[in-house]
């Protein structure tokens, strides 16, 4: 009884719209009794009180925390790789896994079928270089993902692979995607011979510097021979430093 009027004392329109439909139907079961005209009148009070406390059931029941609290969930992926390659390269995707802890731990490690967006199988399947790893508190350690792309893949293809990294009963993923595309080739464009005036750096490396010469063509001396004894024929006018 008490916990009853404490809920009531919460919320007072409640109570007082409670009381009106009490008493309503208190005055209808005494019309029903006494058998008199009035009967109509009572209902058409109860039928009131009852519209007239809805509302106000509806407003105060909004106040009330009756909801379950909203879970926050991990993310999906602990990491996203992103690799572009292009069709018959043989790529080594490397990647960290870390122990934040406080105490050491095992993880097992494996990569599930890498997949076209049709969910189509690649023409070649990943392999990881660990399926284990014992990592100490706050270390990492490196792990590499090998794809050969020699064979069957096409210029445009996208594919995605999940790495798994387990330690006792839940999965967790490193979300992996392969986009097939073109990449620019770097082009070296050598000077002309003509135009540049070389100096011997030393006979450890048989190394010349040259640099652009303003002045014009500047002679190029060939680089010292070697004989099967190990002397270096340096030529005319060259100083060899003595060790």
């Amino acid at each position: 009884m008490e916990s009853t009027r404490y809920r009531t004392a919460k919320y007072p329109s409640l109570d007082s719209s409670l009381r009106g439909l009490g008493t309503a139907v208190n005055g209808l079961f005494k019309e029903s009794l006494t058998g008199t005209s009035n009967l109509l009148g009572r209902m058409g009070d109860v039928l009131d009180a009852a519209r007239a406390m809805g509302p106000k059931t509806r407003q105060s029941t909004q106040k009330v925390p009756c909801c379950p609290p909203e879970w926050e969930c991990p993310p999906q992926c602990l990491l996203e790789i992103t690799r572009r390659a292009q069709p018959g390269e043989v790529i080594l995707v490397p990647f960290r896994i870390h122990n934040g802890s406080s105490v050491p731990k095992h993880y097992a490690v494996g990569v599930r079928p890498m997949v076209g967006p049709d969910q189509t199988p690649a023409p070649s399947q990943p392999t990881l270089d660990k399926t284990s790893v014992n990592i100490n508190p706050l270390q990492s350690v490196l792990l590499e993902m090998r794809i050969d792309l020699s064979s069957g893949y096409r210029m445009g293809s996208q594919y995605e692979a999940t790495i798994v990294v387990r330690e006792k009963d839940i999965n967790q993923n490193i979300c992996f995607r392969l986009i097939l595309q073109a990449e620019p080739v770097p082009v070296a464009t050598p000077y002309d011979e003509k135009d540049l005036k070389c100096h011997f750096v030393g006979w450890q490396q048989y190394f010349y510097c040259c640099e652009p010469d303003s002045k014009g063509r500047q002679d190029i001396p060939p680089p010292p021979p070697i004989d099967p004894t190990g002397q270096v024929d340096v030529p005319p006018g060259i100083a060899v430093p003595r060790g």
